[in-house]
């Protein structure tokens, strides 16, 4: 059942040529050539990621974890390939994940130390003649399509990972909407690093995939430059976007289906590897500009798609359950009185 469960997915997919949302089912394995491997690993959320590489890196890996091996293991690895059985440990995943980043919440300390001591007074700060620097505030803007691009600008200057992941599903929900948010047949994937056009009032366009370089002074991010392209990757996203969702959880865990809020593990330096503009965009302005920001891809749902396909076919099971139930036996009650005359 399994086998044909990823054959009829992996079908579906080609046909679509889309990422179909599998939920509650797990994703399709796709098949490999003779020349790729597939790695499996526990990622620092605790959920089990799959990835096709080439055979070579995969009998690379698996040489290294025999000539180092390692005393304790947490966690089940595993690759699919003729000549090596072996992955690299969750710990050296999440080393290599969390390289180069650093805490939002640490930074918003350090920016909270400067604001001024509330047991000083006035006259003190006027006799040392020294200038007190505050935070400046930061915003994420959040670009959607929902029949024409809408924006959202998140204040970002104190916002840990929850927060954003909260941030980001209502932002989403609103820009969605009631019926589209219950009813569509798409749902939330990832975000996507973009740089979009701003070219009249509530006009926006998008340019293309990108991360603002660190010529632009009115963006933070960290590190700078970013170490890796997307700084934050679409699982990731999904995972943050779907952990937040806890009364959901509770519900699905309960019917024995996959829940995305299984642990309590979020990664700390999420929201620092975003670009955040330092002031407000007035949306109402007609003025052209670029800007930088996160731009929500959504992916088709198999759960929602099979449901308007049993409502679009509900008519002809109706029908065959009236001529099987109802109609047949009406034909026959004529049938037999016409041969009894």
């Amino acid at each position: 059942m399994p086998k044909r469960l990823d054959n009829f997915q992996t079908w579906v997919e080609t046909l679509t040529k889309e990422d179909w949302d599998w939920w509650p089912f797990p994703s399709p394995k796709h098949v490999l050539s003779s020349t790729e491997a597939r790695l499996g690993w526990r990622c620092r959320c605790d959920i089990l990621r799959w990835q096709a590489v080439p055979a070579s890196f995969a009998g690379k890996i698996a040489m290294l974890l025999r000539k180092y091996p390692l005393g304790s293991r947490n966690h089940t690895a595993s690759a699919n390939n003729p000549t090596s059985d072996a992955l690299p440990t969750s710990a050296k995943a999440d080393e290599t994940s969390s390289l180069g980043t650093r805490s939002i919440k640490t930074l918003s300390a350090n920016e909270s130390s400067k604001l001024p001591d509330s047991t000083s007074s006035p006259g003190q700060e006027t006799q040392t003649g020294q200038k007190r620097d505050y935070p400046r505030p930061r915003y994420i803007f959040l670009l959607s399509t929902t029949g024409r691009h809408r924006l959202r600008q998140l204040p970002s200057l104190y916002l840990d990972t929850t927060d954003f992941g909260q941030e980001l599903r209502k932002a989403y929900r609103e820009l969605k909407g009631f019926w589209r948010w219950w009813l569509s047949p798409y749902n939330f994937s990832h975000c996507d690093f973009v740089r979009f056009e701003k070219f009249c009032r509530n006009g926006f366009a998008h340019r293309g995939l990108e991360v603002p370089n660190t010529s632009q002074k009115d963006y933070y991010y960290n590190p700078r430059p970013a170490l890796r392209e997307p700084p934050v990757s679409p699982e990731e996203f999904s995972h943050v976007f779907h952990y937040t969702a806890k009364t959901e959880a509770v519900i699905w865990s309960s019917l024995g289906l996959p829940s995305y809020d299984i642990v309590e593990a979020l990664s700390d330096d999420t929201v620092g590897c975003i670009p955040q503009r330092y002031h407000y965009l007035d949306e109402r302005s007609n003025r052209k500009e670029d800007l930088w920001g996160l731009y929500v891809r959504e992916r088709r749902s198999a759960l929602m798609t099979s449901v308007y396909i049993l409502l679009c076919l509900s008519p002809f099971f109706a029908f065959c359950f009236l001529y099987l139930g109802l109609f047949r036996g009406i034909f026959r009650m004529r049938l037999r009185h016409l041969r009894w005359r």
